[in-house]
């Protein structure tokens, strides 16, 4: 597996690694295993656990390599932080004001609707999260 500088997994850098393939298909099982653990959880194995830690690892691995690319450059932390929160604040801002919008309107889901759809309120993390429910007899929908 060769590594070329062309560009980094975040765009072009000078001297940044190119985006390496093999890394993204980890970084799909990674998201994919927590997707199974979350809401397929009694139908097949899950490895959920796995798929975190896959997670955590590639984005140092990205993270780091970023960084070192773009060491000699002026303000180059500064930046970096900037890019990230450019990326993640405003998807970050309009998930609060939605989730702010239904907790004003009241909108709340019954136990007995969410079971119609095969889906139950997942007990593991205190019934915010949502699953896929084996069990729930869904034959009218």
């Amino acid at each position: 597996m060769g590594i070329s500088t062309a560009t980094s997994p975040q765009g072009n850098l000078a001297g940044a690694p190119a985006r390496i393939p093999e890394l993204d298909a980890l970084r799909a099982f990674a998201v994919f295993a927590v997707l199974f653990h979350h809401y397929f959880r009694g139908y097949v194995p899950t490895f959920g656990w796995m798929g975190v830690d896959f997670f955590f690892v590639l984005s140092g691995y990205f993270i780091t390599t970023i960084l070192l690319a773009a060491r000699g450059e002026r303000n180059y932390y500064l930046r970096f932080y900037m890019r990230r929160a450019l990326r993640i604040l405003p998807l970050y801002y309009i998930r609060s004001q939605l989730d702010e919008k239904v907790y004003e309107a009241g909108i709340k889901v019954s136990d007995e609707e969410l079971a119609k759809l095969a889906i139950e309120r997942d007990p593991f993390h205190g019934g915010w999260n949502y699953r896929f429910s084996p069990r729930a007899e869904s034959s009218d929908v």
